[in-house]
């Protein structure tokens, strides 16, 4: 009799690099100020509903998506505390999933099959034409 066997799960980070056509300070502007935040974060079709962005050790940020007309999944949140913050270089924060008011909740919850929180780093590194490399891990 053949058993059915779960699959190991392995844990390791995702690196996300892309060469992005504007200088280090434009790519930082647009993630650590809010009125810039919701421009480009969310995929295509949906927006930033809420974002709020207090970028230094210790600050909290707080965004949402709201899916297209006719979108019948989850409109997520997000939450986290920074805990590096090196202008122009790098950010360092956890993600938690939460509603529109803030509240940390489960990915259960969610009804996601994600942790219900990681941590994520992004990296700014200047290219001599004036070009951004950005890693998001």
């Amino acid at each position: 009799m053949n058993e059915r066997k779960e699959p190991d799960v392995i844990y390791a980070d995702m690196v996300v690099t892309r060469v992005l056509d504007a200088p280090v300070g434009a790519i930082w502007d647009y993630l650590t100020l809010p009125e810039n935040f919701g421009k480009w974060w969310a995929p295509e079709q949906f927006i930033v509903s809420k974002a709020e962005v207090d970028v230094r050790v210790g600050g909290r940020y707080h965004w949402c998506m709201r899916g297209p007309a006719g979108w019948d999944g989850n409109n997520p949140c997000y939450t986290g505390t920074f805990s590096e913050v090196v202008p122009h270089r790098k950010l360092s924060y956890n993600v938690q999933w939460a509603d529109e008011q803030g509240k940390i909740l489960t990915a259960a919850e969610m009804g996601m099959d994600f942790p219900d929180e990681s941590n994520q780093q992004i990296a700014f590194e200047a290219l001599p034409d004036g070009r951004t490399i950005l890693t998001v891990t």
